[in-house]
């Protein structure tokens, strides 16, 4: 009794916060944007399935509402896809032909009282597999999109996506595992979400700008669109790979706008407004990332005062500070790893 207890609690602890938050974007908040409906929408329809997975555990539940549990996972899977387009890209926005990607959740949710729903119904199994399997082929164009807009979308927004995106997909490969009896533990998936959802809030209040928007308030004035700083991003990352423009000392953002003929406030603010960081900072990664390189090259015995100075730093303590910030590791910490 006391196992059944906690595992209820423990499961429903994810299903209250996807609902209280799905419902606090749609209806409270002061973020309005096409994003937040999209992610309220789909922290409901979650809240649906989940929700239904816990008293499945426990209790024996009509036909009609097992499959608008599967109903709401029908619809799980398109909204996590369009989240993201829609936070990733300020230039997107709703066609209603994208309603098309609802049908099977509209079809399943009006049919909710005659479509089997019974553990071994062959027709069960294999509405179950499609189900699964549309799941997972949202989660790829998911993480295309991802892969779409990285270097070009603010790194925390496209953080935060990704780790959404990773958990469903978690979430979504536990169910595949109950259902092909390989994990018979059936309430692991709505504990999964619980742990998810947790994760995902603590997340959410230390970043803000996700609900906010890709701007930060310093330049919610700016007239820079953002595909503008798109633009200026890709020929920035460009130049600096092409010329390892990282490796010079002495390079500066004025020194870098001159080679771009990009002004030098564009240059940091587009790097603030997308990578989250200043321009010392930006370039810093670049160089700590070559530090790493030579570091582990096994042919090589250079100290670590010439590989600092060889990746463009000008004194070794600014590179051991660099280095420990970036990586968590001293320089002769990480060299000893190879």
């Amino acid at each position: 009794m006391a196992k059944t207890v906690i595992l209820v609690l423990l499961s429903s602890v994810g299903l209250g916060l996807a609902a209280f938050f799905g419902f606090y974007l749609l209806f409270f908040s002061k973020w309005k944007s096409l994003a937040n409906t999209l992610l309220a929408l789909l922290l409901v329809a979650l809240s649906m399935r989940i929700g239904k997975a816990i008293f499945y555990n426990f209790v024996e539940l009509p036909l009609f509402l097992k499959n608008l549990g599967l109903a709401a996972n029908l619809a799980a899977a398109p909204l996590i896809y369009f989240y993201g387009k829609a936070l990733l890209s300020e230039s997107f926005k709703w066609d209603n032909t994208y309603f098309i990607h609802f049908i099977p959740a509209g079809i399943y949710a009006l049919f909710c009282w005659v479509i089997p729903n019974a553990t071994g119904d062959v027709l069960w199994k294999i509405n179950y597999s499609l189900i699964l399997m549309q799941s997972y082929a949202y989660v790829l164009l998911s993480f295309k999109t991802i892969g779409q807009h990285k270097g070009l979308t603010h790194s925390l927004i496209l953080s935060w996506y990704r780790n959404l995106v990773l958990g469903l997909l978690a979430i979504w490969l536990i169910y595949g595992l109950i259902f092909v009896q390989v994990l018979p533990y059936h309430t692991a998936g709505a504990v999964s979400f619980s742990v998810l959802m947790i994760v995902l809030a603590f997340i959410a209040m230390n970043k803000a700008l996700v609900f906010k928007g890709q701007i930060p308030v310093k330049y919610q004035n700016s007239k820079l669109s953002q595909i503008d700083i798109q633009k200026s991003i890709k020929v920035i990352k460009e130049m600096i790979h092409k010329e390892r423009l990282y490796l010079e000392s002495d390079l500066t953002i004025n020194r870098l706008s001159d080679k771009l003929d990009i002004h030098p406030k564009l240059i940091s603010e587009t790097i603030n407004r997308y990578e989250g960081q200043n321009f010392v900072s930006f370039i810093n990664t670049y160089r700590i990332e070559e530090a790493k390189k030579l570091l582990l090259d096994t042919q090589s015995n250079d100290k670590i005062a010439a590989i600092a100075y060889n990746c463009g730093f000008n004194s070794l303590s600014a590179f051991n500070i660099a280095f420990k910030s970036i990586t968590s590791y001293t320089p002769s910490q990480f060299r000893s790893l190879k």
